[in-house]
């Protein structure tokens, strides 16, 4: 894959949904101070992050918003503040620290056909869910460690229960899998 620089989960997540690079989506790194604003973001600020002042482009849900759609984001970054004039109709903030058990994971899944099953009035049209893994594991044990082949299985078990799961509401669904980022093993020294 070939991320968006800087190859960081929150600038690439927004720039998967804006279609922008992160120097025009305003999100260029997962942590930076804004001289303009004299102010810091961080993604471990809740107020920030959910202060939509900090973010330039229309991602995909303010844009069905806007046309009468209405949309989910089950831990998408940025999705708590209001872009564009909108939010999601449905939205679970995003939380970093939220521990990827199977029983988490698997809330997400239950999550998404539970808004699939609303009366079709109410229905979301775009949905997103955001899960950590690999990143974590590629993160704190490298690209090409056990654990993060571990992670990386786990999750192709969790997209399975996601499509599994899709597929039985019977309705017309494309499923759509992508990654904030790539990872390359580090060789040698930073010099």
């Amino acid at each position: 894959m070939l991320p968006s620089y800087p190859s960081l989960t929150f600038p690439n997540h927004f720039t998967i949904v804006t279609g922008l690079y992160p120097e025009h989506h305003g999100l260029v790194a997962n942590s930076f101070y804004d001289e303009t604003k004299q102010a810091r973001y961080a993604i471990s600020d809740a107020k920030a992050v959910s202060d939509g002042s900090w973010y330039s482009g229309t991602p995909l849900w303010s844009l069905a918003e806007s046309q009468g759609m209405r949309t989910a984001c089950l831990f998408w970054p940025g999705s708590e503040a209001t872009i564009a004039g909108y939010q999601p109709t449905y939205y679970v903030r995003f939380d970093s620290k939220t521990e990827a058990t199977d029983a988490v994971q698997q809330a997400r899944i239950d999550n998404a056909v539970a808004l699939l099953k609303l009366p079709e009035a109410d229905r979301p049209h775009f949905i997103t869910i955001y899960y950590s893994e690999p990143d974590h594991e590629g993160h704190s044990f490298g690209p090409d460690a056990p654990e993060t082949r571990a992670a990386e299985l786990k999750m192709d078990g969790m997209v399975g229960k996601l499509k599994t799961a899709l597929d039985a509401t019977g309705l017309p669904i494309d499923l759509v899998v992508v990654s904030d980022h790539g990872m390359v093993k580090v060789e040698g020294g930073w010099i």
